[in-house]
């Protein structure tokens, strides 16, 4: 009779062990799957900026067409004032396309540290259920060795 308290207390350990374990795969797998999430926000911002980059160059380059039609209607020529207008829409235009690509890969980059800080959530999970796990382990066998 006198193994049975030191029985309960090794598969206490044991119990306590196992559901450590299991706790720690399931926030592990909590977090990579965040980390998959965020991986696929990264391509899809990334995706959405070149489509808004190309878009405004689109429409930048319409703007541009409008008002050279608008120079020509009017009997202006293209030289001088008109043609140095039409020529700043363009930069314009152009730094609006590249600060669209630039937020675009920022929040990309973003969405990539989110991703690497969630795989590495994961790892530190199993990491401390399998330490937590032997440490349980541990502490309920050692009532059990003690001599009285």
């Amino acid at each position: 009779m006198a193994f049975i308290a030191p029985a309960l207390s090794v598969l206490s350990g044991v119990m306590s062990a196992v559901g450590g374990v299991v706790a720690a795969s399931s926030q592990a797998s909590a977090a990579e799957y965040n980390a998959k999430v965020a991986e696929r926000n990264a391509k899809i911002a990334k995706q959405n900026a070149l489509v808004e980059e190309a878009a405004k160059r689109r429409e930048t380059q319409r703007l541009i067409g409008a008002g050279a039609a608008a120079v020509g209607s009017s009997g202006l020529q293209m030289v001088g004032t008109p043609l140095d207008v039409l020529a700043e829409n363009a930069r314009i235009g152009e730094l609006d396309a590249l600060t669209i690509r630039y937020n675009g890969e920022n929040t990309a980059e973003s969405y990539r540290m989110d991703a690497q800080r969630e795989r590495m959530a994961a790892r530190s999970a199993r990491t401390a259920g399998a330490i937590g796990a032997v440490g349980r382990l541990v502490g309920s066998v050692s009532p059990a060795l003690r001599v009285d």
